[in-house]
C-alpha cells in the first residue's frame, strides 16, 4: 500500500492515519505510566491494547468469541497500517539521505576550521615530523609554507608556532650571469 491507493479521495488513508496516531497516543500514554515496550510482566505495554483493544474490549465485556468478521476487518486494519508505517519509514529514510547529501561536502569543507587552534598546531606539527626524516630530502610541498598558505587561520596558527617551522625548503631559482 503506498500513500494513496488509486481511486481513493483520501478518506480511507486519513481514517488510517487516525489509526495509527491513536495507536500511537495509546503508546505513549503507556509510557508515561511506566510502561515500556521492552518490559516484562506487567511493565510491558500490550500491543492488543495499542492496535485492536476494542476487539478484545467488546470480547471481555460480552464475555464471548471473537468474532470472525471483527478479527478480519482488525486483521486487515492492522496490516495496512504496518504498510503505510513502511511506506512512512522510507520516506523518512530518503529524506535523512537527501539531508546527509546536502550537508555532507559542507561538513567536510568546514572539519578543520572547526578544530581550536592548539589540536591544529599539534595536527601541523606532526605533519611536517612525518614528512621529514634524516635519510630523505624534504620537499617544498611538504613545507610549512604550504599550510600557512592554505587559508587565513592556518596562516595565523602556523605563524604563531615556531615548533613548525625548524624544517622549511627554501628554493632558489638559477641565476646564470650574464657574460
Amino acid at each position: 500500500m503506498g500513500w494513496r491507493k488509486l481511486g481513493d479521495d483520501g478518506q480511507d488513508l486519513c481514517r488510517l492515519l487516525d489509526y495509527l496516531l491513536g495507536g500511537v497516543q495509546t503508546l505513549k500514554s503507556s509510557i508515561q505510566s511506566g510502561r515500556r515496550l521492552d518490559g516484562e510482566g506487567e511493565m510491558k505495554v500490550d500491543s492488543k491494547d495499542l492496535w485492536c483493544s476494542s476487539l478484545y474490549r467488546d470480547r471481555a465485556r460480552n464475555n464471548t468469541h471473537l468474532v470472525l468478521d471483527d478479527t478480519k476487518i482488525a486483521l486487515r486494519q492492522m496490516k495496512d497500517a504496518k504498510a503505510l508505517l513502511l511506506s512512512i519509514s522510507e520516506s523518512l529514510d530518503e529524506a535523512i539521505q537527501t539531508v546527509t547529501d546536502d550537508t555532507s561536502n559542507d561538513c567536510r569543507a568546514t572539519g578543520l576550521s572547526l578544530l581550536p587552534d592548539d589540536l591544529l598546531t599539534y595536527i601541523f606539527e606532526m605533519y611536517i615530523e612525518m614528512s621529514v626524516s634524516s635519510e630523505e630530502s624534504f620537499y617544498y610541498n611538504k613545507s610549512p609554507q604550504i599550510l600557512a598558505s592554505v587559508s587565513k587561520r592556518f596562516r595565523q596558527v602556523a605563524l604563531a608556532h615556531r615548533g613548525i617551522w625548524k624544517h622549511v625548503f627554501l628554493r632558489f631559482e638559477r641565476v646564470r650571469p650574464h657574460a
